[in-house]
């Protein structure tokens, strides 16, 4: 998780207007915060099962797991589908639902903004929808997983 894990991000907390003499200033200020350490495999098992997560694993990135018995496995795949990519590729958010969907969204590391191509996108999904199949057939995940990847 290259995004989250043990970088420094600044969140906007809101914006305050001061009056000097005639000039009216709007200033922005923002709050940093350090990510812990967390991964499928873990660092700390007792953080990471804790639920702290920052993010709501979609548009503000992060890890989001249903709290089903199968969401950690997917979480595990698409960590190390992303080392395939031989650090061209991350998560940037993470969400399992309880009706068995995975939704990924992925980040182009070596791209300024992020952006993933439509060709990363795709090369991204048929790697980790064949490394899903064998947890699908050995039933340590539902079968009928329904990938979001964006």
């Amino acid at each position: 998780m290259h995004t989250m894990n043990g970088t420094i991000a600044s969140f906007f907390f809101g914006y305050y207007t001061r009056r000097s003499s005639s000039l009216i200033q709007t200033c922005l200020y923002f709050e940093t915060y350090k990510f812990p350490e967390i991964s499928a495999t873990g660092n700390n098992a007792k953080l990471f099962n804790s639920g702290l997560m920052a993010g709501d694993g979609s548009g503000g990135g992060g890890i989001k797991l249903a709290g089903t018995l199968w969401d950690k496995e997917p979480l595990s795949l698409a960590e190390k589908v992303c080392e395939s990519f031989n650090g061209e590729l991350g998560i940037y958010a993470f969400k399992t639902l309880p009706n068995s969907t995975i939704q990924v969204r992925i980040e182009r590391l070596t791209n300024k903004f992020g952006s993933p191509t439509m060709e990363d996108i795709e090369a991204y999904s048929t790697i980790y929808r064949a490394k899903l199949a064998d947890p699908e057939q050995a039933k340590t995940i539902p079968d009928n997983i329904s990938l979001e990847i964006r």
